[in-house]
């Protein structure tokens, strides 16, 4: 799993990348935390071309994605 930390602001937190070239955008919110305006309007344009981006906003909700995720 890799941090975006330097792509554009607004992009999701993680990018997950698996064999047989496997990924999934992921943006990690506190509980009941909400996306920025920067990110909702990045995550509609990701939307547009085709990509699903994964907003979690919970522990036990992260750890369920990544267990589905990887199977």
């Amino acid at each position: 799993m890799l941090k975006a930390e330097t792509l554009h602001v607004g992009f999701p937190d993680r990018l997950l990348l698996a064999p047989q070239g496997r990924f999934a955008l992921v943006e990690l919110k506190a509980p009941g935390g909400k996306l920025r305006k920067g990110q909702v309007i990045v995550c509609g344009w990701l939307h547009r071309l085709g990509f699903t981006v994964h907003v979690l906003d919970h522990p036990d909700e992260v750890m369920e994605f990544y267990r589905r995720w990887l199977d």
